[in-house]
């Protein structure tokens, strides 16, 4: 068992998460060639969301962490050269006409799907750029270095 409970799987927003401290700073990150910058969240692994024809059509990991996908730092202007939304839509079709592409616990495709299969391996890690960051989720406040986070979208 995965230990994702059935509220978990990919609902819009997160409105029992604060982010507390300045973010100012973010404002002037530069992003260099990423589309998105996000905290790296272990508790939810790519074996979770994914079947194993998903993980393997995609090659992705299903060892490896997801991002956090709820608030994300996004580098406008690569979405734009790059068409990301375009791109993300045809992902977000192909589960859509495919579900048994996603565990059966997924029951919202919701656009972190897409965001999950594009900006695999291929994110700023903010955990990196941003440390000591106080979240407070789930009504329990976290420390972390490492572990999920959440910034407003800028």
């Amino acid at each position: 068992s995965s230990g994702i409970n059935a509220e978990w799987p990919l609902r819009p927003g997160s409105p029992e998460s604060i982010i507390q401290g300045d973010i100012d700073e973010l404002y002037s990150l530069d992003m260099g060639d990423k589309g998105i910058a996000a905290f790296t969240d272990c508790t939810v692994k790519y074996r979770d969301i994914f079947s194993d024809q998903a993980l393997e059509m995609y090659k992705l990991d299903g060892d490896e962490c997801t991002f956090n996908p709820n608030v994300l730092l996004m580098e406008l202007e690569t979405w734009y050269q790059h068409n990301l939304v375009m791109r993300l839509m045809f992902i977000m079709r192909l589960f859509v006409a495919n579900p048994s592409y996603l565990k059966e616990n997924v029951i919202d495709i919701g656009l972190h799907v897409p965001l999950y299969v594009y900006f695999y391996k291929n994110y700023l890690h903010l955990e990196e750029v941003w440390p000591h960051v106080t979240m407070v989720t789930d009504k329990k406040e976290k420390s972390t270095d490492c572990d999920s986070a959440l910034i407003p979208l800028l």
